[in-house]
C-alpha cells in the first residue's frame, strides 16, 4: 500500500540505527576471538568487519561499511558515535 516518503532524517536514522547493530555484532565477534588462548591463530579487525559486510550484503542486499580502527576502538571500551551524541539530541524518533 503506497504510502507517503520517510523523510531524510528518518532515513538516516535508520541506516544509523543498523550499522550501530552490526557494529555491535562485529565487536561481539571481535572480543570472542581476542579471549581465545595466545597460540591460537584468531582472525583480525580487518577480516572481522570484511566477514560482516559480506553477511550483512548478503542477507539484506544493503552494503554497509564497518571500520576496522572504529571496530577496535570499540572492542577496548570506546563510545560509539550514537552514545556520543545522545546528550546533545532533544527528542528521539521514539517520542513522535
Amino acid at each position: 500500500m503506497p504510502g507517503r516518503a520517510k523523510s531524510t532524517t528518518q532515513k538516516r536514522w535508520e541506516a544509523r540505527e543498523a550499522y550501530n547493530y552490526l557494529m555491535s555484532c562485529a565487536v561481539e565477534a571481535y572480543n570472542m576471538e581476542l579471549a581465545k588462548p595466545p597460540g591460537v591463530r584468531h582472525r583480525g579487525a580487518r577480516t572481522i568487519c570484511r566477514d560482516f559486510e559480506k553477511m550483512n550484503l548478503e542477507s539484506t542486499g544493503k552494503l554497509i561499511k564497518l571500520s576496522f580502527s572504529t571496530l577496535s576502538r570499540l572492542a577496548a571500551g570506546g563510545n560509539s558515535l550514537t552514545k556520543a551524541r545522545a546528550a546533545d539530541h532533544r527528542v528521539s524518533f521514539q517520542d513522535y
